[in-house]
């Protein structure tokens, strides 16, 4: 009778155990940090690209898809430990004109909604003149963005991740992405020693 009441106690705690643990269970999508390449592959499939980080020692197998109904790059980065980052690089094309302050204002929403309020969100400038001129309205902050004057960051964080949405600009050319980085799994630096 003690051991039927030991096993029902510790099926139980198991039980809570897994309810407790709920949407946690995952990082991101139905993946959890050190997944390895071929766990990601067997759901996401072949990727269109493959590559490495410049400084870090790592691999990236990248996908074509949508995020809240903006066409995306969807990069997943393993090092020896497996999966340690994923990162949505939006690739919407606006006809007529650029919106991406609205496509910054989506994904912060859906994040916000998915996550809570963000532990950080702001704007960086790179200094005050620009700063005073450019942040009178949404047409000159587009603009400000696209000159590489600021970038918007939203920052969220959970037990396991660390989420930054941000946009910027290098050559006129406004990048936003939405990066899911583990905050335990680090890769290894990048040693290029034996290729000098």
């Amino acid at each position: 009778m003690r051991a039927a009441k030991g096993i029902v106690a510790l099926l139980a705690a198991l039980l809570l155990c897994g309810v407790a643990r709920g949407e946690e269970e995952f990082d991101f999508k139905t993946f959890r940090w050190g997944d390895s390449e071929a766990t990601v592959r067997a759901s996401e499939g072949e990727p269109v690209a493959t590559g490495r980080s410049v400084d870090v020692d790592d691999h990236i197998i990248v996908y074509e898809t949508s995020v809240v109904g903006l066409d995306a790059n969807l990069s997943y980065y393993f090092c020896d430990a497996g999966l340690y980052r994923v990162s949505y690089t939006i690739t919407e094309e606006h006809p007529g004109g650029d919106r991406c302050m609205e496509d910054y204002a989506k994904l912060r929403d859906a994040l916000t909604g998915k996550y809570g309020e963000p532990l950080r969100d702001g704007i960086s400038w790179s200094n005050e003149a620009m700063r005073q001129y450019y942040a009178r309205s949404d047409r000159l902050m587009e603009q400000a963005i696209l000159f590489g004057y600021c970038g918007d960051y939203t920052a969220y964080l959970t037990d396991r991740t660390r989420i930054l949405l941000s946009m910027s600009a290098e050559d006129f050319d406004i990048a936003t992405r939405v990066v899911y980085q583990s905050t335990s799994i680090f890769p290894e630096k990048a040693d290029y020693s034996n290729e000098i």
